[in-house]
Parts: structure tokens; sequence; C-alpha cells
């Protein structure tokens, strides 16, 4: 018997995302009965030194951004009271991040991408062996790992979606995200359709990133089950919830309208999903939109990203300005709520982009949103943006927050940005606190309530950075640009304990 634990740090944003990584991975293991396998996940509150780590032969971690010191903690306790465990870790860092996370931690193995048959193929072959031997890990896809000095890394595998199985969800974890409003997750789909955008990472994380669905089947028995444990606003964690198959999309939402109708899905639940824009020029995109709708689709996001054509271009995006502005009009014209992805300030930006970007900003309303708009590009390894700008990194790899610092061509920009930024950090994390709330498992007044609150505080935002803009401009008096941003700070606490309600 193979005793196996697998743990997520949690979020450093006080945002209870349920752990679904860990969950897909539990799934597989279950399958195979001489694995012992226990999931917890620090958000529920467990603590490290509670975890009774002598009991496993096998840690598994999944290690998000902004959660390596945790692990580093968690890395001295299994020295100290399991220094026989084998340490596996997954998760955004180690996936996009393993050549310098394997520097400071030689012993651990990395799994890259989809965890679910690396980690299985990994306490097979402990199980079997009571050893990880270096010829026997290089059979396993999906890997690095340091053997001496040396790197060592395998070639990533596609897991086959039709061979996995409904999720497990462990049900204590389940109740602290009910009890918590939190948010609880499911797949459609992996990969996209697309696959080209400049700054994307899922050229990492899947060995075939174009899009693959899962079973409608699958979807809806999860949604079942969801909707049993009493939840009514679920995620769908799709980076392309159509993946241009907009027919499947309308039976799976006749699907769902017939499981509401015969009271196995609740009537009430609603979802969120991501799209494109481009999904909307079609006919059957629009009508594969509505007939979500009526299944219950409440909010959808979609990666906007610029509204500059020198801008779209540097960022490979499939959509044009007008794709964008008509996708935005046509999901206002429904009724359905809009998130959107947006990059504002890049290294290759110019003062004349900035302003036409600021101009679109306006005209579309998108800083009347609750989405954050104003936000710069991440130059996050692994990805083909952050090698064409390698000329612009002005440090290491922030292994913690995975991204490279850069500095900007345009020294106007790069003021902007600077004074932009060193305002909003003020009062950045109770905003996210906000943020967080208005997400997950609220009623639906509440959720609007908040979201009209988040609303506010973007056009107070966006109206401070039109003022820094000016002033960078016409180089103004500093000190009225000083008081400008002091009176919208005050503004902008007002509605923050306004939401505390």
């Amino acid at each position: 018997m193979t005793n196996v634990l697998l743990l997520d740090l949690g979020d450093t944003r006080e945002e209870h995302n349920e752990p679904l990584g860990i969950e897909c991975i539990a799934t597989r293991l279950k399958e195979d009965k001489t694995n012992n396998v226990c999931i917890k996940w620090l958000n529920t509150g467990c603590i490290l030194e509670e975890l009774e780590l002598e009991k496993y032969d096998v840690i598994g971690v999944s290690i998000n951004i902004g959660t390596l010191r945790r692990f580093s903690k968690l890395k001295s306790l299994i020295v100290k009271n399991n220094p026989k465990a084998k340490v596996v870790a997954g998760g955004t860092i180690p996936t996009f991040g393993y050549f310098d996370f394997l520097k400071q931690y030689p012993d651990v193995i990395c799994i890259k991408g989809e965890g679910e048959d690396a980690f299985y193929e990994l306490t097979k072959l402990l199980a079997s062996t009571k050893k990880w031997d270096h010829n026997e890990l290089l059979k396993i896809s999906g890997l690095a790992f340091s053997d001496g000095n040396k790197l060592t890394e395998t070639e990533l595998k596609a897991v086959s979606l039709p061979s996995l199985k409904k999720v497990y969800r462990d049900p204590q974890i389940m109740k602290f995200i009910f009890e918590s409003n939190g948010i609880v997750r499911l797949e459609g789909s992996r990969g996209c359709s697309w696959n080209k955008c400049s700054f994307c990472c899922i050229g990492a994380k899947y060995a075939d990133s174009n899009w693959n669905g899962f079973s409608i089947d699958k979807i809806i028995s999860e949604l079942v089950e969801l909707s049993e444990y009493g939840f009514r606003s679920p995620y769908f964690t799709d980076e392309d919830f159509f993946g241009s198959d907009y027919d499947r999309a309308i039976l799976l939402a006749n699907k769902i309208i017939e499981y509401k109708r015969h009271g196995k899905i609740h009537k009430d639940m609603n979802f969120f999903i991501s799209i494109l824009a481009n999904d909307l020029k079609s006919e059957q995109g629009k009508k594969a939109i509505i007939a979500l709708k009526e299944a219950g689709l409440r909010e959808v996001f979609m990666g906007i990203e610029s509204m500059c054509k020198e801008q779209i271009k540097r960022y490979k995006k499939k959509s044009s300005i007008k794709t964008n502005h008509d996708a935005i009009q046509f999901i206002h014209s429904i009724g359905l709520q809009l998130d959107t992805g947006y990059i504002l300030f890049d290294p290759k930006m110019t003062f004349e982009e900035l302003e036409v970007n600021v101009s679109y900003i306006n005209d579309i309303s998108l800083n009347k949103l609750d989405a954050r708009s104003l936000k710069r590009l991440r130059l996050q390894p692994l990805t083909q943006i952050t090698t064409e700008l390698a000329e612009c990194r002005e440090s290491k790899l922030d292994l913690d927050n995975l991204e490279y610092a850069y500095k900007f061509d345009d020294s106007r920009v790069e003021l902007v940005y600077r004074l932009y930024n060193e305002w909003e950090e003020v009062l950045k994390d109770n905003v996210w606190k906000l943020q967080s709330k208005s997400r997950g498992e609220n009623s639906d007044w509440e959720r609007i309530r908040l979201k009209n609150l988040l609303g506010e505080i973007r056009e107070i935002d966006f109206q401070v950075l039109k003022s820094i803009i000016s002033n960078v401009k016409n180089e103004l008096n500093d000190r009225e640009l000083s008081n400008t941003m002091n009176k919208a700070n005050n503004e902008k606490n007002i509605i923050l304990i306004s939401s505390r309600s």
C-alpha cells in the first residue's frame, strides 16, 4: 500500500477556489486500490505542523503563485519528520519555473502541466521498486528533476480526456467552500482552438494545446453533484469553452435545461465561462451563447487584451478592434455579465498607443466594468512574448510571482505606469478582497451589488490614469496630480467601507 498526501498550498488573495488540480490527481490515483490517498487544502484552515507528515510515502504539493514561502516551510517539516518521503511538486510554479525551482529544491520531482498520468506512474514505480531510479523516471512523461548538477526533463504527453472519470471531491473541502461562499470549478475542455497568443502559457501546460473537450455526460454528472452539494454558481475553468464547436455547446445547454426540468440540477444553478471574441462573429456562436443563457449562463469572460491595432499584433490575438467591440456590445445586449482580460501596458508600448487605448476604453465603457483593465503585461517563463522581449528584462526570474521585471522603451509610458502603479498599490489589497467577495456562491443581488461597487472603483482608477497621462504629456504641476490622487483614494475608501455592509 502506497500512502499518498496531496496538498494544495492555497491562495494568498483570500479567495477560496476549489483545488481542482489535486482533486483530478486524486481521482486517477483512487482507480488503483493499492493507493491510500489523502487530500488537504491550506485554505480549509489545516496547519502544516499538524499534517502528520510521517504517515506518507509520497507527498504531492500544488504550488501556486505567491506560495513559495509556504512550500519552503513544508519542505523543512518533511526533512525533519519524514526525510524518506518522496516529494512531488506540481501546479503553476513547478510547471513554468521548474528550471529555477529545482536549483533551490534539487531532491524534488516536478510535474509539468497535466498531472494525472505522471503522478499515477510515479506512485506505481515507487510501489514496485521502492525507489525512483533515474532510468525509470525517464520513462514517465511530463517530469523535470535534478540528476546531480544536471537538469533532466521528459517530454509532455497529452492526457486522454475520455479516460478521465468524474472528479473526486472531498466532502470536507466542499463543506468549507460552501460555508465560506467560495468558488467551485469544473472542466468542460482543455486547450484553445486559437492557441497562438504570444503571451499565452498553455503551450507549456499541455502536450496538445489544441482544444479538446470532455464528454457532455461527464460535465452533466459533475453539475449534478455540485447541485446536490448545494452550489449554485460554478465556474468553468476552460481557456476556450466553445473550441469553435458551437453545436456541442447547444447540446450541452439543452441537456442542462432538461436536467433542471426534471429536478436533477437545481433550477437556479448558473455558471461562468470563458470564450473568444471571435466566437460571436458567427450566427451559430451567438445561438450557442443564447442557448447557454437559457440554461443558466450568467457571466462571460473574454480576453480582449487591447483596443490598439499594434498591440493586438504584438499579442498575436485572433480578434480585431471591431470584433472586440461587436462582441462586447452583443454580450451587453443579451443581458449577460461581462468580465474582460485587458493588458494595457507592455514594454514596447508608445505613448500614442496608450492614448488610443484609453480613448477606446472610455468609448466602450470598459472603465465602468468590475474587471481590472488597467494592468501590465506579465513576462512569464515559457511564453513566446517573453522570448521575443528578452532584451527588455531587468532582472532574473521572480520565481514566487513567476515573472520578469522589465523596462519600457518609451520613457513617458514608463513614468505613467510607475505613477499609476504607486498610487494603485495603496489600496490594492483591499480592492482584491472586494473582488474576491464578488465571486463564488453569492446571491445574485449581492454579487451585482459588489460588482457595481467594483465598477465605481474602476472608474475612479480610470480617471486617475487619465490625469497622470495628461500630467506627463503636458508636464503639469505635480502638486495638482498629488491632490487628485489623494481625493481619489478617499473616494475609493468610502466605497470599500460601504462594501462591508
